[in-house]
């Protein structure tokens, strides 16, 4: 049992390791710096992974969970498309699949600046990872602003009070709305 037991806490600092170093990536890209340190957690092993998340900003450490709400979705948002890249790049040529990692509203709780930074890192990130993204949105500091045709812009006709139907507007690059920031 105790052999059994440090196997798997040494797979877990490798786990650890291995994740600490791509969302540092990740994370490296936007304007405020955060290194990440993964540790595994002292006691059960249940179904989610077992290793603690802290940021450090400058000389200070701080666990994920006391970070803004906004700090912690982005943190979340990454490490899911770190997850989806590990299982693209796991498969077997023949059973390889492109992930697909859909996002709600990834801009609460950020500031309009921080919003527009976070769209554009995604853009990239997929872009080199070969992932997927839908991501809803109600901010148009999160829309696609290299590529317009990639937005999707939804009206819902209201007459009289009544919900009518939705359209599809058109975005085209000399029409696609632009956020000010």
């Amino acid at each position: 049992m105790n052999e059994a037991r440090r196997h798997v806490q040494r797979r877990l600092k490798r786990l650890a390791r291995d994740n600490t170093e791509e969302l540092n990536k990740m994370l490296g890209r936007l304007s405020e710096r955060y290194d990440v340190e993964f540790s595994p957690m002292e006691g059960t092993y249940g179904h989610s992974l077992p290793l603690s998340i802290n940021l450090k900003d400058k000389h200070v450490t701080v666990p994920l969970s006391d970070w803004g709400s906004g700090t912690q979705n982005r943190t979340h948002i990454l490490m899911a498309m770190l997850k989806a890249n590990r299982i693209r790049s796991s498969a077997s040529q023949e059973s390889r699949i492109t992930p697909i990692v859909v996002i709600e509203e990834p801009e609460s709780f950020l500031h309009p600046s921080a919003q527009a930074e976070f769209g554009r890192i995604l853009k990239v990130i997929s872009d080199e990872t070969g992932i997927q993204l839908l991501v809803t949105s109600h901010s148009p500091y999160m829309l696609n602003q290299q590529e317009p045709a990639a937005n999707l812009l939804l009206e819902r006709e209201v007459r009289r009070g009544q919900l009518g139907p939705t359209h599809v507007l058109e975005v085209a690059a000399d029409h696609a709305p632009k956020a000010s920031i």
